[in-house]
């Protein structure tokens, strides 16, 4: 077997193994067998009706693409750099963001609220993310941005995207590391982070966001000039 073929056999694995991973986090949770909070068992209650509805739709196959962009991804596994292997809950959750879109083709879901526990590699999924709607989510010039509270944490931000990049070669012969910023040319894509400044942002064009740590945050002040 060519490498080439060996790759997209393994490529193909990766997809329907976080799938099946994301099936069973809904059944398991359903069932009482996944520790889950209320929260979640009224996400997954809302599935189930919307799965009966008429006037949105599942998309199986954006699902797949956003699981693929995850298969390119090196990110740090104790001393080493190894492929992102999602977890159950992080497969549920880009099933859920990425499958759904109403009749019209547009997505269903603009906005997603995400409450992890510490140390559950929030920022690194984040950061992923934003990496795959930069990347592979068929925009074009689209604007990223990773908002923190502090400088401090955007600068963390930043290390952990600059990180990923470097050690994933499928990123790093596609982008262009700069001191504050990813380039992605091919599309006029760019990724910054961002300080929590409102009105120095104001004047900003996400495509896509992703508000770090946003329980630290005091007011929506942010939040509500990012998605303006």
């Amino acid at each position: 077997m060519s490498k080439v073929a060996t790759i997209e056999t393994e490529k193909t694995k990766y997809i329907d193994t976080s799938i099946q991973k994301a099936k069973q986090y809904i059944l398991d949770v359903e069932s009482g067998q996944q520790v889950s909070c209320k929260w979640i068992k009224l996400a997954i209650a809302r599935r189930r009706k919307d799965e009966k509805r008429s006037d949105i739709y599942f998309e199986i196959e954006a699902v797949r693409r956003v699981y693929e962009f995850f298969y390119f991804l090196r990110i740090k596994d104790g001393k080493d750099y190894k492929r992102f292997n999602l977890t159950p809950y992080q497969a549920w959750i880009l099933c859920e963001i990425f499958g759904w879109f109403y009749q019209d083709g547009t997505r269903r879901y603009r906005y997603a609220l995400l409450y992890t526990a510490r140390k559950s590699g929030k920022t690194v999924f984040a950061v992923a993310i934003e990496l795959y709607m930069m990347m592979y989510d068929r925009e074009q010039d689209p604007e990223a941005y990773l908002c923190a509270m502090t400088r401090e944490q955007a600068g963390e931000a930043l290390r952990y995207t600059k990180s990923i990049v470097k050690q994933s070669p499928s990123l790093s012969k596609r982008l262009k590391v700069q001191q504050f910023q990813i380039k992605y040319e091919k599309r006029d894509g760019i990724l910054k982070v961002l300080a929590n400044k409102p009105d120095a942002n104001d004047s900003l064009n996400p495509y896509v966001f992703i508000v770090d740590e946003f329980h630290a945050h005091k007011t929506l002040d942010f939040f509500n000039v990012m998605k303006s």
